[in-house]
């Protein structure tokens, strides 16, 4: 570690949202966390401020989603929220996150370059082989 220098994170949504880590969003069902992020992704493809900040980074977004059809969920409550819809892309087939699968994922990332990527929910992309 003496040759580790410290680096502070950046934050997409400072405490709770940091840029470059995996964060998980958990709870029991029907509790709105995809709505929630579905807000959050809307703010960021915007600009504008999210819930007790001032600030809000403002970029792509890319959702991973396999239980909400984007054209009967994802874009209307999208619109609803004030989503600008052209910085915002979708997975349009489900895929596993194996050797294969995250390096689809990563040319994805390379070429689209998003701020945020809500995986929703992260055990449909496990695959059969995987243990959560």
């Amino acid at each position: 570690m003496s040759k580790v220098i410290k680096r502070d994170p950046k934050f997409l949504w400072k405490p709770r949202l940091p840029l470059e880590f995996v964060t998980m969003v958990d709870g029991r069902p029907g509790l709105g966390k995809s709505h929630f992020l579905f807000d959050i992704g809307a703010r960021v493809t915007t600009g504008r401020e999210l819930p007790f900040s001032s600030d809000c980074r403002h970029g792509r977004v890319l959702f991973l989603s396999v239980e909400d059809p984007p054209e009967q969920v994802m874009k209307p409550r999208l619109d609803k929220l004030g989503a600008d819809s052209s910085k915002i892309r979708y997975a349009d087939r489900p895929f596993v996150l194996d050797a294969e699968g995250l390096s689809d994922l990563e040319a994805e990332l390379a070429a689209y370059r998003p701020l945020l990527v809500v995986i929703d929910p992260l055990f449909a992309y496990l695959g059969a082989n995987i243990d959560a």
